[in-house]
């Protein structure tokens, strides 16, 4: 988590008047105090701390209450003791005040998309009747729906926040939140959004083949597990397209795609070439005796042309 302090920090008349009270040590422990508010306190809250809490968090040395009583007074620090808050934390430092909503939607988002709506309605019932009310007021707003990953995912409630970039306050010139984004009104009941994230187009995930279809095209379980593993280790997913590649290579070799796969399991393959076995006997090389008797076993099972010939 990053905390903003802008450039004018040094020379802002709060921090020059916090110097002449507590010294310069005081202005290096509000600093110390803006990254621990950032890492523990993002909301920029900090009721139910006494003084002494917030001194204990900055390691201050000086005389107990001389540091918060100077920020206070200065106006760094809001409200009384047990009450406090940093002085406009939300808009000199809108990355770290939504990190609890950006946590919140970006949970709500994973539970949609592994479970569905209306699981995670169940599973987060106050956010669901946030999202209810939200959608009272902006029906088909797309800030409240469920989108696909939780990177990059607006925060709830006023849209994307500005990059994480170390620069905390005060700043001279707060930044305002963005405006929030309308859709239009459906007029009809109100619903939770749909399972499937924004309204923006987003390209489709390539559909990958698993240990169970595999099996379905006799394909050795085990194999079928293992070789996976393998493919998982290079992340290079099993797609569509990469399955129907490895049957047609398995095919040129004279094998079945069950022969393939155990080939490549058990070899630490990450794919399947029918040249492979080819080369490999070409170049006067030993095979394996297990590898041999499934070409043996192959070859009895699919005989070739000339096998007909030679029988007569």
């Amino acid at each position: 988590m990053d905390a903003r302090i802008s450039l004018e920090l040094p020379r802002h008349p709060k921090t020059k008047k916090l110097i002449r009270r507590i010294g310069e040590g005081g202005a290096f422990r509000l600093v110390c105090l803006f990254l621990w508010v950032a890492g523990n306190r993002s909301s920029g809250d900090l009721e139910g701390l006494t003084d002494e809490d917030i001194e204990l968090a900055v390691d201050w040395t000086g005389e107990p209450g001389a540091f918060v009583a100077a920020l206070a007074d200065v106006g760094f620090l809001d409200g009384a003791e047990g009450t406090r808050s940093v002085h406009d934390w939300a808009e000199h430092n809108p990355w770290a005040a939504g990190a609890e909503a950006r946590s919140e939607k970006s949970r709500w988002a994973a539970l949609c998309k592994q479970h569905g709506r209306k699981s995670a309605a169940k599973l987060m019932p106050d956010y669901a009747e946030k999202l209810l009310e939200a959608s009272s007021t902006h029906a088909g707003s797309t800030e409240t729906q469920c989108q696909d990953s939780a990177s990059g995912m607006p925060l709830a409630g006023f849209g994307s926040a500005p990059s994480p970039l170390p620069s905390p306050s005060p700043s001279p010139s707060p930044l305002p939140f963005p405006k929030e984004e309308k859709a239009k009104d459906t007029r009809t009941e109100v619903r939770l959004p749909p399972d499937g994230g924004d309204d923006s187009p987003t390209p489709k995930k390539s559909k990958t083949v698993t240990a169970k279809q595999m099996a379905a095209e006799g394909v050795n379980d085990q194999h079928a597990v293992d070789w996976l593993a393998v493919r998982a280790k290079h992340r290079a997913p099993l797609t569509v397209s990469a399955w129907e590649a490895v049957k047609r290579e398995a095919a040129s070799a004279g094998l079945s795609p069950a022969q393939a796969v155990k080939m490549a399991a058990e070899n630490a393959w990450r794919g399947f070439k029918g040249d492979w076995c080819k080369d490999q006997q070409a170049a006067g090389q030993a095979i394996p005796e297990w590898e041999q008797r499934i070409i043996d076993e192959n070859n009895r099972a699919f005989p070739g042309p000339g096998a007909a010939n030679a029988s007569h």
